[in-house]
């Protein structure tokens, strides 16, 4: 009997966040962000996740450009009060970018 193959699971989320900078509330327009989860990040999977939400299918899913960038607050603030870091979760979000001619 053969062992099974392991499979991939991604969770993929999209929430809205409102502007960081609460002094000019109302000026700039919320954040679209998407978070991909995966307990299973070998480098060549997250290659291929990326490629997929970026790139391939970003339009069809997201409606908009997206740029990927790293969540690094929660890593900051764990170092910040010595909390021992969590090696199984990476956090993968995406801002969304509406562009106009002007």
């Amino acid at each position: 009997m053969e062992p099974k193959e392991k499979t991939m699971e991604v969770l993929n989320a999209m929430i809205k966040l409102p502007s960081s900078d609460s002094r000019v509330d109302g000026v700039a327009p919320p954040v679209l962000a998407a978070e991909l989860i995966t307990m299973d990040l070998p480098a060549e999977f997250l290659a291929t996740a990326l490629h997929y939400f970026c790139l391939s299918k970003r339009d069809d899913i997201f409606q908009s450009t997206i740029i990927p960038y790293l969540i690094l607050q929660r890593l900051m603030m764990d170092a910040m009060s010595n909390k021992a870091l969590d090696h199984t979760k990476v956090i993968i979000a995406w801002h969304g970018v509406m562009v106009t001619a002007q």
